[in-house]
């Protein structure tokens, strides 16, 4: 049947101008089609995407737009599917850290790769079996100051979130802003200016303590 038509209609119109206009017809298809699916999402608040844009350009050094309509569309569709801001933040970081410094890969460190429907959610395992693989190495210990190293502490403190115990654990305000300083000065390369930051804090508390 769609045989026969197709050639009746090549036979009126000619194979180049009625495969012209299939083109043409179906290319509107997929927008209503688009739009339709769009319209069932529930939009996203400017600051949504400001955020997660300025944080991958802030970790991976780029400059991503923020008004760009492909990525704002893969930021919606994400959230859509009950994903959050800091879910998009640990893809960043994950992905920055395995391949910032890959000439092959850091290409990749992009809104359509990174927030790919069949890529986002396995980039955010990624990022969680690396905290745990990191965190069976780690001894347990109750007291933030008997830490050498401040990622030490931030894995172990992880572990406590995840066990439910992290409740009655407490930290200082400064090292809590530390925890976000050392991800972004880790990804590139700076880490030991943090570390040097939570010696300090350490001492200081080390004087008052005693």
């Amino acid at each position: 049947m769609l045989k026969e038509l197709y050639k009746q209609a090549i036979a009126l119109f000619g194979k180049d101008i009625w495969d012209e206009r299939l083109i043409r017809y179906h290319q509107r298809m997929i927008k209503q089609e688009q739009k339709k699916r769009e319209a069932g999402l529930k939009p996203v608040s400017p600051n949504v995407y400001e955020c997660i844009i300025t944080h991958l350009n802030k970790v991976t050094g780029q400059s991503y737009r923020i008004a760009s309509k492909v990525t704002k569309a893969l930021i919606r569709a994400r959230m859509n599917e009950g994903f959050t801001i800091d879910d998009f933040k640990k893809v960043h970081i994950i992905k920055a850290k395995q391949w910032l410094d890959d000439d092959k890969m850091r290409g990749y460190l992009a809104p359509t790769t990174l927030y790919r429907p069949c890529h986002f959610e396995r980039y955010l395992n990624e990022y969680y079996l690396d905290y745990k693989e990191k965190q069976k190495k780690k001894g347990k210990i109750k007291d933030w100051w008997t830490f050498k190293k401040l990622e030490d502490l931030k894995f172990y403190v992880f572990q406590l979130e995840k066990e439910g115990k992290y409740k009655n654990y407490k930290l200082p305000k400064q090292i809590y802003s530390l925890f976000n300083e050392l991800i972004i000065e880790r990804v590139r390369g700076n880490a030991s200016y943090v570390e040097e930051k939570f010696r300090e804090i350490k001492e200081r508390y080390a004087k008052y303590k005693n």
